[in-house]
């Protein structure tokens, strides 16, 4: 079995000081997992550089995956955030928009928005910044040669790893919560793993495995284990900060199968079987619940996000049982 050693700036044995770049994707999932993160390392001798990129919804979809893009990204950019940000006072150790943590001026947490991840002026950026390890976290652009010899590469003195949301190599490409589900499986679950060239393929660091709930939507699924992928990254950054070697392991390439976006009859079928791909009260409770304390009527967000749900034509509730009836939501 091969593996993969870390080779980094510090003696192995010797605490120091973390820098780590997070080029994190739009969506409810990463934003509430890179919170966890900051909010438990505040005190922590690290600092970070998030980078925000943004998802583009893609017409050519079925139906319920522009419902699902709507619910993920939309919801919370250009409806949560604002709310948020107009009524909340930011602080440290705890949840915070990315304008929150701008706000805060904290000397250990830059936000940059990022448009594109392999403009070379970012690159050349990041390879100046002296970053220790670098986590994508649903980040759906993909990384070229540059961006990973930066981050990366033998002589670049960091670590560049990815979450991937499923269980590798089994479950490599999008939306391989639904292919768990889809297939029947027990568990799903996230992998942290270097990036390489090939989606999905790098040695794997470390997974975080968990029954799935069959009374829940695929993303209800996904959505209720952002303490567990955000603890595969903690236990990555607490090894490099107490400067011990990060072992991975090569994955079996033979057993490797990749997943493209489902089509509208896979997609019927599980409708069929009673399985839906989102709730949307899910999220609405996800946020009311993340950031009350910061909201003095945390009330007033969630009216704001079942506004915005009923708008787009978006159920707040998807029924149980087999085919929920499909219906319409406006392009955004």
């Amino acid at each position: 079995m091969q593996v993969k050693q870390a080779t980094l700036r510090n003696p192995v044995g010797r605490a120091r000081h973390l820098k780590i770049a997070i080029i994190m994707g739009s969506d409810v999932t990463s934003h509430l997992i890179v919170n966890r993160l900051l909010g438990v390392l505040q005190a922590a001798n690290v600092s970070f550089v998030l980078c925000l990129t943004r998802s583009r919804a893609s017409a050519r979809r079925p139906l319920a995956l522009r419902q699902l893009f709507f619910v993920e990204h939309t919801l919370l950019q250009d409806h949560a955030y604002p709310y948020i940000d107009a009524y909340a006072d930011p602080a440290a150790g705890r949840l915070n928009t990315p304008d929150g943590w701008k706000r805060l001026r904290l000397p250990n947490v830059e936000v940059r928005q990022v448009e594109d991840v392999n403009a070379p002026e970012f690159v050349s950026g990041l390879r100046t910044a002296g970053i220790d390890l670098a986590v994508s976290v649903r980040c759906y652009q993909k990384f070229q040669p540059p961006i990973l010899q930066a981050l990366g590469g033998p002589d670049s003195g960091s670590l560049f790893v990815n979450l991937h949301p499923g269980l590798l190599p089994e479950y490599r490409g999008v939306n391989t919560f639904l292919r768990s589900m889809q297939e029947g499986a027990p568990e799903a679950g996230f992998t942290l793993h270097h990036l390489e060239p090939d989606w999905d393929t790098g040695p794997v660091i470390g997974q975080a495995r968990f029954p799935l709930s069959y009374a829940r939507s695929v993303h209800e699924n996904m959505l209720a284990h952002v303490t567990d992928a955000a603890s595969l990254i903690l236990r990555l950054v607490l090894r490099l900060a107490g400067g011990h070697d990060v072992p991975a392991r090569s994955q079996d390439h033979s057993a490797a199968r990749y997943f493209s976006h489902p089509t509208e009859g896979e997609l019927e079928e599980l409708r069929d079987r009673g399985i839906a791909v989102f709730r949307a009260s899910s999220v609405v409770d996800a946020l009311t619940d993340a950031f009350f304390g910061a909201l003095p009527d945390a009330a007033g967000l969630r009216a704001v996000l079942t506004a915005a749900l009923a708008e787009a034509g978006i159920p707040y509730d998807h029924p149980r049982g087999p085919r929920a009836p499909a219906v319409l939501v406006g392009e955004h």
